[in-house]
C-alpha cells in the first residue's frame, strides 16, 4: 500500500491505495487542520498510485493508465486521461514535473516500452507527445 501525507497552508492531503495483485483502488483526501474534518475526497482509477505534485492550487495524480490533474480547493478533476495503459502501456507513472506549460509524466514499467513520458497541456490536458 503507498501513502503521501502531503501537508499545505491549512490542510493534509492523504494520498493512498489498497490493492492486492492485479487488482486496487486509490483515493487522495483533504483533511483540515484547524479541526481534523474531511473536506472532500476523491478516487483516484485504479492502483499503482505515482507519487504526486502539488502545483500551486491544483496537485497532479497518477495510476496504472491514468493522469489527472485535481483541483484543491473543490477536489475535483480540472482534466484527466483515462486508456492510457491500452494506448502506451503505462503501468504506472514516477513524480511529474513541469516544464512551463507543460505537465510530464515520466512511464514506469515492469517491462520495455518505446514509451518513456507522456507530455500533455498543462491547462486542458490535452496529450501532446508521444
Amino acid at each position: 500500500m503507498d501513502i503521501w501525507a502531503l501537508p499545505t497552508t491549512d490542510a493534509i492531503l492523504f494520498l493512498y491505495e489498497i490493492k492486492a495483485a492485479d487488482a486496487g483502488a486509490s483515493w487522495i483526501t483533504k483533511i483540515r487542520k484547524n479541526n481534523l474534518a474531511t473536506e472532500w475526497q476523491t478516487p483516484i482509477p485504479g492502483f499503482n498510485l505515482g507519487e504526486p505534485l502539488i502545483d500551486e492550487n491544483h496537485i497532479y495524480v497518477s495510476g496504472i493508465g491514468f493522469v489527472g490533474k485535481v483541483d484543491l480547493v473543490k477536489g475535483n478533476y480540472t482534466w484527466r486521461q483515462d486508456g492510457l495503459y491500452t494506448k502506451y502501456k503505462a503501468n504506472g507513472f514516477r513524480r511529474p514535473h513541469i516544464m512551463k506549460d507543460k505537465v510530464v509524466f515520466p512511464i514506469w514499467n515492469w517491462s520495455p516500452n518505446k514509451f518513456d513520458k507522456i507530455i500533455l497541456d498543462r491547462a486542458s490536458g490535452k496529450i501532446l507527445e508521444p
